[in-house]
C-alpha cells in the first residue's frame, strides 16, 4: 500500500439510492441499472486491492462500504473482521463438535437399550434422572407415585387400629342373621 493512500479517508461524494440486493453480481461486484457502473463492494476486498481499483480509476469508483464507529472503513483483510471470521468459525466448529458429542451418545443409550431391552436399568435410570431435572427446574410438577404390592398393617399400640375389618361378605352374613 502506497504511503498516500488511506482507504479510511475514502468518502461516498454522491450516495445512491439504488439497492445492493437489486443488482446483478456477486459479492465483490455488482452491475447497477440505476447508473449503468459497476460498484464494488470493498468489504469483499483486501485494502490493497481497494487502492489499486481506486488508483487506477482515477476515483472514478461506485463503491459500497461498511464504516465503522471509529471511522475505519471494513475490508476483508481488516483485523476486526478476520477476528469476525474466525470468531464464526470457532462457533461453527462448537456446534459441530456438539453435534458429535449428542450423536455418539444417543448412539451409546441405543445400544445400550439393545443390551437391556428398551425398559432397561440404564433406560429407567436416564428417565427418572431427566423426570427429577424436570421438576427441580420446575417444568412439571410432580407426580403421586403409584405403589403396588401387598399391603402391610401399620404396627400400632392401640388395639382398636390393628382389628381387621369385616369383609363383605361377613357383613352380609351378619345383616340376614339379625331379624
Amino acid at each position: 500500500m502506497s504511503a498516500r493512500f488511506d482507504v479510511n479517508a475514502l468518502k461516498v461524494a454522491t450516495p445512491c439510492l439504488a439497492r445492493w440486493e437489486d443488482m446483478a453480481g456477486d459479492e465483490r461486484a455488482r452491475f447497477c441499472q440505476h447508473c449503468q457502473k459497476h460498484v464494488y463492494n470493498f468489504s469483499a476486498m483486501t485494502t490493497m486491492e481497494v487502492e489499486q481499483l481506486v488508483l487506477k480509476n482515477e476515483g472514478n469508483v461506485c463503491g459500497r462500504m461498511y464504516r465503522r464507529k471509529d471511522g475505519k472503513v471494513l475490508t476483508a483483510d481488516c483485523p476486526t473482521g478476520q477476528a469476525v471470521v474466525k470468531r464464526q468459525r470457532w462457533l461453527w466448529a462448537g456446534g459441530l463438535a456438539a453435534g458429535v458429542v449428542l450423536l455418539g451418545s444417543t448412539l451409546w443409550v441405543k445400544a445400550q437399550n439393545q443390551v437391556e431391552g428398551e425398559d432397561g436399568e440404564f433406560t429407567m435410570m436416564l428417565k427418572e434422572k431427566w423426570y427429577d431435572l424436570k421438576v427441580r427446574m420446575g417444568w412439571v410438577q410432580p407426580q403421586p407415585s403409584v405403589l403396588l404390592g401387598k399391603i402391610a398393617m401399620p404396627v400400632n399400640s392401640n388395639p382398636t387400629h390393628n382389628q381387621i375389618p369385616p369383609s363383605p361378605q361377613q357383613v352380609s352374613t351378619n345383616n340376614t342373621a339379625t331379624p
